[in-house]
């Protein structure tokens, strides 16, 4: 059965049998209503019968005799029913030959009575109002006179109550169909209550069935699944609109008006089923809101709303201050005043408070605005660097007067602290250059007094020994003295730097030359990448080189053994880019920042040479002459980027 109901012709089969049920269940539930309202279930078939043939000889008098009373029209099958009509003032309206000849007695034919009551319009005309049978009313016509009062006319009809059955009209076909449901008045609701119970076990299995096809769970597009689904919605109204409005205009008899209807809803409800089934399908599939005009659509509105309101907010936000609380004091104005005249009949006292309340509120508000927006260039000033701007404080608020008093005292507590950062650092960099100065006099005379001594030839060896680590450890806190001189001038600027017009990859070329030795000595191998096209910087050689130096000598004494190290040089935009890439022979576990700080090594154990100021000299040194200087560190992968602004480059 699953594999059944998920094939073509499975679900063409179980919607054709869909509507049977359902046009079954409608059918059954109307003819058991029916039943219900003419009392079939509490009088027997004859009283029943009986009831049914007296309202259809009603039904159909009434239809012969109001075309013929109030339209003046008399057909053929009218001419045979209708035997007398009698005036309100007793004369003879219609009379038919036969009720002539007999004199209005006729023993062989059954009459059926009855009183028609209508009204003179004032244009005129006659107007129906009622019909009384005298079967139904014990004393019909004193009925109908009081019904009629004294502006009413009324009809005395006799009709032919044989003809108005007439084996081929439709009165009598609704006859015999009552009957024969009547027969069935107990069953009838069993078949209504089956007939509905299958058709929602059906409805239920296609929409589970929507989607799939047989012998895979992989859910399948429909057929009309590219059409919008809100699309297939108002086609949907629009047709079920239609259709009503065509049902209500067309002139149709009573059966033709019936099967119509019918026949219409059936249709609109195996339409209903289609829908639901393509909108289980879509929803299984997850694609039903995305395809939703009414969604693109409101999407497209929220986002032009959203670019309007930014694009208006922008626009705001460029006016000052002042002309933005202007604005909005005018908006909130006219707002309050449409809602005043809108909301109050007679409201000139609200108009009159409205009027002194904004010649109160006005005034403050820009005040207070004035104010902010004094605080606010003071504000800019101060972030701008302007630590002596003065803020005007008249005519200000208690609490704006304080808060401005308030910047004041942050602008001079901050230019008190910059003075003192400034003198520390300039004292610190005197400190720095006035020891090193101090150190190095004496220093001199070690180095000199120990290179004299390992000229001498000492009778004890140790001596000569002694020597050679006097001079290696004094050269050491020589290079080291120099280093922090220069790391000192660098980050002060008090480095005279004299940049020209250089070609950067002769520095790679030289540092390529000058480390070929270290580098073959350290068990590195260099990989050098130049451009094929001159790219010329501007750059100090002699404080390039030492950026360069200090690179090297890092890679010499922190890369892996037997591992390369790439060099290399290339544009990119208008800026050259050189990069120095080795493997380290430690874990690095530091980040680049802390690389750059002074007397940071990459070594923790401190158990190889350096002072730890190569990186953050060649990085002020690389900013000294327009630069930038940066490292990566990814796992053991070391590399430190210069970038440079291209002074010219020539193909």
């Amino acid at each position: 059965m699953k594999e059944f109901s998920r094939s073509a012709a499975g679900k063409i089969i179980l919607v054709i049998v869909f509507s049977i049920c359902l046009g079954l269940g409608i059918v059954s539930m109307i003819s058991g209503m029916i039943l219900v309202e003419r009392d079939a279930y509490s009088v027997t078939a004859e009283e029943f019968m009986q009831s049914q043939r007296s309202r259809i000889i009603s039904n159909e008098a009434q239809e012969t005799v109001f075309n013929y009373v109030f339209n003046q029209e008399m057909t053929r099958e009218a001419s045979e029913e209708i035997l007398c009509i009698t005036r309100p003032d007793g004369s003879v309206l219609y009379q038919s030959s036969s009720w002539k000849e007999s004199a209005g007695k006729q023993a062989d034919t059954e009459l059926a009575s009855f009183y028609l009551i209508g009204f003179r319009s004032e244009e005129g005309y006659l107007i129906y109002e009622d019909w009384i049978s005298q079967d139904s009313v014990p004393d019909a016509k004193q009925f109908a006179e009081e019904v009629a009062g004294e502006e009413g006319l009324i009809y005395e009809v006799q009709m032919d109550a044989q003809a108005c059955l007439r084996w081929t009209g439709v009165n009598y076909r609704y006859f015999r169909v009552l009957i024969w449901i009547y027969g069935l008045r107990y069953a009838i609701w069993l078949i209504c209550a089956a007939a509905w119970i299958l058709a929602i076990l059906i409805f239920i299995w296609l929409v589970m069935a929507a989607g799939h096809r047989p012998g895979s769970e992989e859910l399948v597009p429909g057929p009309f699944f590219k059409v919008p689904y809100d699309l297939m919605i108002l086609g949907y109204l629009v047709i079920l609109g239609f259709g009503m409005v065509l049902l209500s205009e067309t002139p149709m008899n009573g059966t033709i008006r019936f099967a119509a209807i019918a026949a219409f809803f059936l249709g609109m409800a195996v339409l209903t089923l289609g829908m639901c089934m393509s909108f289980a399908s879509r929803l299984k599939q997850h694609m039903l809101w995305n395809r939703l005009l009414t969604v693109r659509f409101a999407r497209l509105l929220w986002r032009g709303l959203q670019k309007s309101g930014k694009a208006a907010g922008d626009a705001a936000f460029q006016l000052p201050l002042i002309w933005r609380s202007v604005l909005a004091i005018a908006v909130i104005t006219v707002l309050e005043f449409f809602a005043i005249i809108a909301f109050h009949w007679d409201g000139e006292w609200l108009l009159l408070i409205w009027l002194l309340e904004k010649i109160v509120l006005v005034p403050f508000v820009l005040s207070v605005v004035l104010s902010m927006r004094r605080l606010q260039q003071a504000g800019r000033a101060m972030a701008a660097g302007d630590l002596q701007y003065q803020i005007d404080t008249k005519a200000m608020l208690p609490d704006f007067k304080e808060h401005a008093e308030n910047l004041g005292s942050i602008s001079n507590a901050m230019t008190i602290a910059v003075d003192q950062r400034l003198k520390s650092e300039r004292m610190k960099t005197e400190l720095i250059t006035n020891v090193s100065h101090d150190i190095k006099t004496p220093l001199t005379s070690i180095i000199n007094y120990a290179d004299l001594i390992a000229r001498e030839k000492p009778e004890n060896e140790k001596i000569a020994e002694y020597c050679e680590v006097l001079t290696r450890q004094s050269g050491k806190l020589k290079r080291l003295i120099e280093d922090l001189v220069e790391a000192s001038k660098a980050s002060t600027g008090n480095l005279e730097v004299n940049p020209v017009p250089c070609d950067a990859s002769i520095f790679l070329q030289q540092a390529g030359g000058e480390y070929e030795e270290k580098l073959e000595a350290a068990g590195l191998s260099l990989v050098t990448k130049l451009p094929d096209r001159e790219i010329m910087i501007l750059a100090d050689s002699r404080r390039m080189w030492r950026v360069f130096d200090n690179l090297m000598n890092n890679v010499c004494k922190y890369s892996q053994q037997g591992t390369r190290v790439y060099l290399s040089l290339e544009a990119e935009g208008q800026e050259a880019v050189i990069t120095f890439k080795n493997t380290s022979a430690r874990q690095l576990d530091i980040s680049p920042e802390e690389l750059m700080e002074r007397f940071v090594r990459g070594d923790s154990s401190r158990n190889t040479e350096g002072n730890g100021l190569g990186l953050s000299i060649a990085r002020s040194l690389t900013e000294l002459q327009g630069g930038s200087f940066s490292l990566q560190v990814d796992g053991d992968l070391f590399k430190a980027i210069l970038r440079f602004p291209i002074f010219f480059m020539n193909s």
